[in-house]
C-alpha cells in the first residue's frame, strides 16, 4: 500500500505542479481520496487524513463562492470566519456577514462538507471540479447526487428543481433566539474546572461567543472568543486561587442572538478539588430491561478525606446519598448510578468530598423510561412525484436519539438497546430518495434513544408513479366557435370528457390568469405560472414553472391547477375521485356566474396521486367566451385619424371585441377630392378579400379587408365604412356603430412611400441620360459636351448635367418567367422594381388604371384559380417617384415604349398612384415625352404600365 501511496503522490505532486495542467487542486484531491477509498469525512482514516495532508480545499475570508458551480441558477455566498482566526468559517448567503452554512473540517482542520442545521454534524460534502468550482455533493469523495443551493429556500437533494431541505426559508422566518447553558454550575471549587457551553435553538443553533476576562462577548466587534455550534469546551482557574467569570452567549444560524449570560467560579484550594473526568454532558439511564441501565464516572479528589454522592439536591448538604465513605488524594474513583436508584426525569448529582472543607463536582442523569418516536417523512403511500424519504426520530427527554436502524428487505432491523450497535440493517443517516418507478417499498425502522430505550419496529409501504393522465375533450354544450364556447347569461356551459391513466382524483376550476385586451399586438404572459428561463436564475431552475408564491412545478398545467380559481354556485361533476377502469367518461357541467364578461379559461385538472402524497396534474384548457354585448371595434389598422401611413400592404385590419360570424361584410371605401367623399367603383371580379382570423388559438374576431391594388394609393385622404348589419357576432348580435354615420367606419390619410419607408436607392444619384448642353435660350449645340468649358452661343457649358454627366448608370435585366416566356418584363437592377413590358393600347381614367394593374394578380386559368402576370402576384399602379427612377431625359429610356413622341397629345404620359396633395381631385403622372411630372383629374386619359415589388428599406 505503501508504494500505491507514494506513486500516487509523485503523480499528484507532478500534475498539482506543472502550469499547464487544468486539474485544480481540489479536483485532484478528490480524485486521490477516491483511490485511496476511505472517507474523508472520517477523521481516523489514516488514508484518507494523509491526503488532506498533500492536498486541500481552502477558502478565504471575504471571498466569492458559487456554491452551484455555475450550474443553473447561481448560489453565490461570501466566505465569513465569525472568529477572526480561520476556526470558525463558513458562507453568508443573505449578505448579513452571519453563516448560514458552516463548514465542518477533518482532523488537519481541513475543510471537507458542511453543516447546514448547526448540529455540528456533515450534511453534504464538498467537492471541487475543474477550473476551480467547489459544488455540494451527498456523498464523499464527489460521489451522489449534486445538491443545487436555492437562497432563503433550501437545499434540492436530487436535482429535480425541488427543495428538499427547506432550511433557508425555515432560517428567512425564523425570529426565536438561542438559548444556551453551561456546565458545571456555579459553585466553589478546589481547582480548574472544565466548563462545557451548549446552544440550542429551536431551529438551527450557530456560533457562540465567550470571555473570561470580564469583557461583555460580542460578534461584531469581536470580543472573545468563538467556536461553532453546538458547543465550546474551556478551563477554567487555571491562574490560580480566585473568582472567575464566564460570560457567554449564542447566536443561531438566522441571526438571532440572545442576551448575555453570566456564570461565576471560585477556585479555593482550601477545598477539596473534585474532579470528573471525560463528562460533558449529561448521562442518559433506564430501567427497561435491555436498555442501559447504568452508567458509571470516574472522579478523582486532590486530598484525602471522605466523600458522599447524593442525587437529587442543592448541594452536598441535602438530597438522597447514594455512596459514601473514605477517598485517597489522586486516586480514581469509579461509580456506577443505577437508573432503578434515581428519579424518572433529571437527576443533578453531587460527588463530595470533605477534608476540613468540603469540596464538590456536580453532573446530571437522565433517567428515561420511555421509548423513543420515530416518524417517517413523507408518510406511507403512493406518491405522484419522486419524494425523499426521511426517518425523524423525538425522544421525551428532549435529546436527540442516538440511532435508527432500517431495512427494505423485508426483515426486521434490531438495534442493540445498551451499546446503540445495529445488529440488523442500516443505520439512518440523510434523507433517501425515492425515484420514479418504486414499487410497493418497505421500509422498517426502530430507534434508539440515548438511554437504549427501543422503539417499536414500524414499517412504511412507498410507490412512486409521475407519469401523468390523458385527458381528451369529446364534445361541449354549446360546441365550441372558433376554438371558444361560447355563452351568454342564461347558458351554463356542459364538457363531456374523458380521462384514463394513472389517475387518482379530477377537479375543474378557473384558470387564474390576466385577460389580454384585443386591442394589443402582443400580450404579456399571465405571470402566475412563469417559465424559468434558460439559463436559469437564482430560485428559478430552467425548465421549471414558478408560481407568484415562488413553489416550483414540473409542468405548466402543474403550476396552473394548484393556482386555480376555485368554482362556486351549483355545478355538477366538477371534483371526485377516479377508479381504475380506462377511460373513465364524465359530463361536467359549470355554473355560468363562474364566467365574466369576455373570455376566460376552464381548467380539467387530474392527479395522480392522492391529496398530500406528492400529486401531479395533467391539465386541459378549454376557451369560454361570455357574450352578452353587441361587438364593439377595439382596433383598426390603419388607426382612425392617422397621418402619413405606409401605403404597403393595402389591407384595413378590423379587431372586433369577441368572436365573429364567418360573414361577408358590405363594404365600401371613398377618397377625399377636396369637397366631397367619392366611391372607389368595385364590382364582382374586381374586389377586396375579406377573410377572418382561423389560426388555433384565435378569436375569429379579426377581419381583414385586402384592397385588390397591392398598395393605398399615396397621399390620398381615404374613408372605409362597413354595414353594421353585414357583421355579426356568434350570438347573432349585429355590430355597435362607431361613427356618425351609424356604421363601423374609419378615415386615414396616406403618405408616399418614400416618405413612410427609408430606402436604398434614394441615396443613388441617377445618369439622366442627358449629352447636350443649352443656351439660356434654349439653343442647342447638338454634340456631347462632356468636360466642355467653352461657351454656347455666350453661354457656359460648364455646370450643366451635359458637362459632368454624372450618378449611377442605369441597368436592367430580364424578369421574365420560364413558364411564361410571352409574357415580358424588365427588371431594374438598381431599385430591383420589375416593370411590365406591355403598355396599354389606350387610355384609361385613375379608376380604371387601377384595375388594370390589379387584373394582372388574377389571369384565370382552368381549373377555376387564378395566377399572376409573368408569374408576379404583385403588379400595382407605381408612384410617381417610381416612374421617375426610369424616365431618360436624352435617347432611350430604360424601359422599352412601343411609342415615340410626336410631341403632341397625351401618347406617352403614364398614372401614378400618387395623390396631388394641393388638390386631391388630381393625381400625378409622368410624361415621357417632354420628360415632366404634372397632375390631372381622375377623370382624364391617361397610359398605364404597372409595376412589381419594392425598392429594399435602408438597412
Amino acid at each position: 500500500m505503501s508504494k500505491v501511496f507514494t506513486i500516487l503522490f509523485l503523480l499528484l505532486f507532478i500534475t498539482a505542479c506543472n502550469p499547464k495542467s487544468s486539474a485544480t487542486g481540489g479536483a485532484l484531491y478528490n480524485a486521490l481520496l477516491t483511490l485511496l477509498g476511505p472517507s474523508a469525512s472520517d477523521p481516523s482514516s489514516n488514508a484518507a487524513n494523509a491526503a488532506a495532508s498533500l492536498l486541500t480545499l481552502s477558502f478565504s475570508t471575504g471571498e466569492s463562492v458559487d456554491l452551484n458551480g455555475g450550474h443553473g441558477s447561481s448560489a453565490i455566498g461570501i466566505v465569513v470566519d465569525p472568529s477572526g482566526n480561520g476556526s470558525t468559517s463558513g458562507i453568508s448567503l443573505n449578505g448579513s456577514g452571519v453563516p448560514q452554512i458552516i463548514f465542518v473540517n477533518n482532523a488537519q482542520g481541513q475543510p471537507i462538507g458542511v453543516d447546514v442545521n448547526g448540529d455540528g454534524l456533515l450534511d453534504y460534502y464538498l467537492c471541487a471540479l475543474e477550473g476551480g468550482a467547489v459544488i455540494l455533493k451527498t456523498g464523499p469523495n464527489c460521489t451522489g447526487n449534486q445538491v443545487f443551493v436555492y437562497p432563503g429556500l433550501g437545499y434540492d437533494e436530487n436535482g429535480d428543481g425541488v427543495v428538499d431541505n427547506p432550511i433557508l426559508a425555515l432560517l428567512a422566518n425564523d425570529l426565536n433566539p438561542p438559548i444556551s447553558s453551561i456546565f458545571p454550575a456555579s459553585g466553589i471549587y478546589g481547582g480548574a474546572q472544565n466548563v462545557t457551553v451548549t446552544c440550542a435553538d429551536n431551529l438551527a443553533p450557530g456560533n457562540l461567543v465567550y470571555s473570561t476576562d470580564g469583557k461583555v462577548p460580542s460578534f461584531s466587534p469581536l470580543v472573545g472568543y468563538v467556536k461553532n455550534p453546538t458547543m465550546a469546551s474551556f478551563t477554567v482557574g487555571s491562574f490560580g486561587q480566585g473568582i472567575y467569570t464566564v460570560q457567554y452567549r449564542c447566536r443561531d444560524l438566522a441571526g438571532n442572538l440572545e442576551n448575555v449570560h453570566s456564570t461565576t467560579y471560585e477556585v479555593n484550594y482550601n477545598l477539596p478539588n473534585v474532579t470528573l473526568e471525560s463528562v460533558t454532558g449529561n448521562f442518559y439511564v433506564s430501567n427497561v430491561s435491555g436498555a442501559v441501565n447504568s452508567q458509571s464516572f470516574v472522579w478523582k479528589s486532590n486530598q484525602n478525606g471522605t466523600f458522599m454522592i447524593r442525587a437529587n439536591g442543592t448541594g452536598c448538604n441535602d438530597g438522597a446519598i447514594l455512596s459514601s465513605g473514605n477517598v485517597s488524594a489522586n486516586v480514581s474513583n469509579t461509580f456506577i448510578i443505577n437508573a432503578g436508584s434515581l428519579s424518572v426525569g433529571t437527576n443533578p448529582l453531587y460527588v463530595c468530598v470533605t477534608a476540613g472543607f468540603t469540596g464538590q463536582a456536580s453532573l446530571t442523569v437522565v433517567r428515561d423510561d420511555t421509548p423513543p418516536t420515530v416518524t417517517p417523512n413523507p408518510a406511507a403511500g403512493n406518491y405522484g412525484k419522486e419524494q425523499n424519504f426521511a426517518l425523524q426520530c423525538t425522544d421525551n427527554s428532549g435529546a436527540a436519539c442516538s440511532v435508527i436502524a432500517y431495512t427494505i428487505d423485508g426483515t426486521n432491523p434490531t438495534i442493540s438497546g445498551s451499546t446503540g450497535t445495529v445488529l440488523t440493517g442500516s443505520a439512518y443517516s440523510n434523507s433517501i430518495l425515492l425515484p420514479n418507478g418504486t414499487l410497493n417499498r418497505t421500509y422498517r425502522f426502530l430507534a434508539r434513544d440515548k438511554a437504549g430505550n427501543l422503539s417499536a419496529v414500524q414499517s412504511a409501504t412507498y410507490s412512486i408513479d409521475t407519469t401523468l393522465p390523458t385527458i381528451n375533450i369529446l364534445s361541449t354544450i354549446p360546441a365550441p366557435y372558433s376554438g371558444y364556447v361560447v355563452i351568454d347569461n342564461l347558458i351554463s356551459p356542459q364538457i363531456s370528457w374523458e380521462v384514463s391513466g394513472n389517475k387518482v382524483s379530477y377537479f375543474l376550476k378557473k384558470k387564474s390568469e390576466s385577460v389580454c385586451p384585443l386591442s394589443q399586438d402582443v400580450c404579456p404572459k399571465s405571470d402566475m405560472c412563469v417559465l424559468c428561463p434558460n439559463p436559469g436564475v437564482a430560485n428559478c431552475p430552467t425548465g421549471k414553472y414558478k408560481d407568484t408564491a415562488g413553489n416550483l412545478y414540473t409542468t405548466e398545467g402543474d403550476c396552473s391547477c394548484n393556482n386555480g380559481i376555485t368554482l362556486f354556485g351549483s355545478n355538477s361533476n366538477v371534483s371526485g375521485s377516479l377508479g381504475a377502469a380506462n377511460p373513465i367518461a364524465i359530463v361536467s357541467q359549470i355554473n355560468n356566474l363562474n364566467f365574466s364578461l369576455d373570455r376566460s379559461k376552464l381548467l380539467i385538472c387530474v392527479a395522480n396521486a392522492s391529496p398530500g402524497f406528492g400529486p401531479q396534474y395533467a391539465s386541459r384548457e378549454i376557451d369560454v367566451w361570455k357574450d352578452i354585448d353587441p361587438p364593439q371595434v377595439v382596433k383598426v389598422t390603419p388607426s382612425i385619424n392617422s397621418h402619413n401611413v405606409k401605403p404597403d400592404p393595402g389591407k384595413i385590419v378590423i379587431t372586433f371585441s369577441e368572436p365573429m360570424k364567418n360573414t361577408t361584410p358590405v363594404f365600401t371605401l371613398q377618397y377625399f377630392n377636396g369637397s366631397s367623399w367619392v366611391t372607389f367603383p368595385f364590382n364582382a371580379s374586381y374586389k377586396p378579400n375579406y377573410a377572418w382570423n382561423s389560426d388555433a388559438g384565435e378569436a375569429h374576431n379579426v377581419l381583414t379587408v385586402t384592397l385588390p391594388w397591392v398598395r393605398f394609393p399615396e397621399n390620398a385622404y381615404l374613408r372605409w365604412q362597413l354595414d353594421k348589419n353585414s357583421v355579426k357576432d356568434v350570438s347573432d348580435n349585429s355590430a355597435q356603430s362607431n361613427d356618425v354615420s351609424g356604421q363601423v367606419a374609419g378615415v386615414f390619410m396616406t403618405g408616399s412611400y418614400f416618405s413612410t419607408v427609408p430606402v436604398t436607392y434614394k441615396s443613388l444619384v441617377f445618369k439622366t441620360g442627358q449629352a447636350y448642353c443649352f443656351s439660356f435660350a434654349g439653343t442647342t449645340d447638338w454634340v456631347n459636351c462632356l468636360g466642355d468649358t467653352s461657351s454656347i452661343w455666350g453661354d457656359p457649358r460648364q455646370g450643366q448635367d451635359g458637362f459632368f454627366q454624372l450618378g449611377s448608370v442605369m441597368s436592367t435585366s430580364s424578369a421574365t418567367n420560364s413558364t411564361y416566356p410571352t409574357e415580358a418584363a424588365t427588371k431594374d437592377d438598381k431599385t430591383t422594381l420589375v416593370w411590365h413590358n406591355s403598355v396599354t393600347g389606350g387610355y384609361y381614367n385613375f379608376y380604371d388604371a387601377l384595375q388594370y394593374c390589379s387584373n394582372l394578380n388574377s389571369i384565370p386559368v382552368v381549373g377555376g384559380t387564378t395566377r399572376g402576370y409573368a408569374n408576379r402576384t404583385d403588379w400595382r399602379l407605381p408612384a410617381a417617384e417610381e416612374l421617375e427612377t426610369v424616365l431618360g431625359y436624352q435617347g432611350a429610356h430604360s424601359i422599352p415604349f412601343s411609342w415615340g413622341c410626336s410631341g403632341v397629345g397625351v401618347e406617352l404620359d403614364f398614372w401614378s398612384s400618387s395623390f396631388f396633395t394641393s388638390n386631391l381631385s388630381n393625381t400625378w403622372y409622368v410624361d415621357f415625352c417632354k420628360q415632366n411630372v404634372y397632375f390631372a383629374p381622375l377623370g382624364s386619359g391617361k397610359r398605364v404600365r404597372c409595376v412589381s415589388g419594392s425598392i429594399p428599406s435602408a438597412p
